[in-house]
């Protein structure tokens, strides 16, 4: 058994991608021996026409190497049965319509001559524990931005999100889609999210904080007509050359509250005479 098909004297590195064999756009300019880009040229060409995800898949550049160990900086475009007939058509020559026989009854429909390559991803491979941790990781900076309260709701729907487009929990999803895992993490973390308003105040509480502040102003406003008063009765004072009146709320503050004794004994005179 061999992971390699030989078509028009070209060896062809088998790839298998969700249980289908399919061939790169390199790979069919090299078979049909055409000019590097052509088939590139063809797809670009009829894109519009083709059905992704039935007659083509595109797999980014960690993708690639990932699960078929191809170097591809800008992405890695891979071709099923029917979207490599379609861009073959213009084929004509006699060389186009043999290898394309022989790819379609040798490569597309044989698949039981040759076993997946080697370095495939299986559908069972599931992220490595380094790969899990940078998902929390994720995640878990983006919590930490939020108020203490929305984390675990923040934290819950992020999982959610991962579960709900792998339909598996986030330690099943296949390492061949890891980078989509991370995509969505970085998404969900970079999500802005409002800060939860405190709790408004219960009827009671704010009845007294609204007596509170009644008590206060009353003070104030006593306070401030107490000096009015004194303020009067100082330039009344001055006008007419007398001491000035000061106001009862006033005197008590200064002199403070005088004892039973000092009113029921007031002290006598005690100027000196002087005898002649």
């Amino acid at each position: 058994m061999t992971n390699i098909v030989k078509i028009n004297n070209t060896d062809l590195q088998v790839l298998e991608f969700h249980g289908q064999r399919v061939v790169t756009l390199a790979q069919a300019d090299e078979v049909h021996r055409r000019p590097k880009g052509t088939a590139r040229r063809n797809f670009n060409a009829n894109k519009a026409r083709l059905i992704d995800g039935e007659d083509y898949f595109v797999r980014n550049s960690s993708e690639a190497h990932a699960e078929f160990g191809i170097i591809a900086p800008n992405g890695l475009t891979l071709l099923a049965e029917s979207g490599y007939l379609m861009l073959v058509k213009s084929f004509t020559d006699d060389l186009a319509w043999d290898v394309q026989r022989k790819l379609v009854n040798s490569y597309f429909r044989n698949k039981s001559e040759v076993p997946r390559i080697a370095y495939a991803v299986g559908s069972r491979d599931t992220l490595t524990k380094a790969e899990q941790d940078e998902l929390r990781f994720i995640l878990n900076a983006g919590a930490e931005a939020l108020p203490l309260k929305q984390r675990g709701p923040f934290l819950m729907k992020g999982w959610s999100k991962l579960k709900a487009h792998f339909k598996v929990p986030y330690r099943e999803i296949p390492r061949s889609e890891f980078s989509e895992a991370l995509s969505i993490a970085t998404r969900h973390a970079a999500e802005p999210t409002a800060v939860a308003l405190p709790a408004p105040a219960s009827e009671g509480t704010a009845l007294q904080q609204a007596l509170d502040s009644m008590h206060l102003m009353a003070g104030s406003v006593a306070d401030l007509a107490a000096a009015m008063v004194n303020l009067t009765n100082e330039r009344t004072a001055e006008a007419r050359g007398s001491p000035p009146r000061r106001s009862r709320k006033v005197e008590a503050e200064t002199l403070g509250p005088v004892s039973a004794s000092a009113k029921n004994h007031p002290v006598k005179d005690r100027t000196s005479h002087v005898e002649g």
